[in-house]
């Protein structure tokens, strides 16, 4: 009965964190008196952190960058370049109110074509990082980034 609980608390606070960042994102485009229209596709970075199964923490060594394709509040949509073989991943997403980081379940890896995949990933509960993970996260996401050849 407490992990129904939890999981519901969990689920709870997953959809909390998703529509307030939709609001954040959509507010200024949505009419005062049509409050109710359906979201649209929703573009962002975001970290791609592996999920070491074995002993339920995120996989520091395995870090990227990924753009999304669409959010609500049950999950998201990532758009890569090469699929992903991860059951479970840790996505971070910042705001005007920090980090937040969302494990979440691989539903599907569909290819689009040209070498370009959509993952859609059900988010299962938000996670905290103490400032020694947050450290590991920046110098490994560091290291996988490249700076652009010719600036624009």
């Amino acid at each position: 009965m407490f992990k129904v609980l939890r999981e519901r608390k969990q689920r709870d606070r997953v959809r909390q964190l998703l529509a307030s960042h939709i609001n954040r994102h959509y507010l200024p485009q949505v009419g005062k008196t049509d409050r109710k229209h359906e979201r649209r596709a929703f573009c962002e970075v975001v970290w791609v952190i592996g999920w070491n199964s074995e002993d339920g923490r995120p996989d520091f060594d395995r870090v990227s960058h990924s753009v999304t394709r669409d959010i609500n509040e049950e999950g998201l949509s990532l758009l890569l370049t090469a699929p992903l073989q991860d059951e479970q991943l840790l996505i971070g997403i910042a705001d005007d109110g920090g980090r937040h980081f969302l494990r979440c379940q691989l539903e599907h890896c569909t290819p689009l074509g040209h070498g370009f995949y959509q993952m859609g990933l059900y988010a299962e509960e938000v996670v905290e990082l103490d400032s020694l993970e947050i450290e590991r996260l920046k110098q490994s996401a560091s290291a996988h980034t490249a700076e652009p050849a010719h600036p624009v």
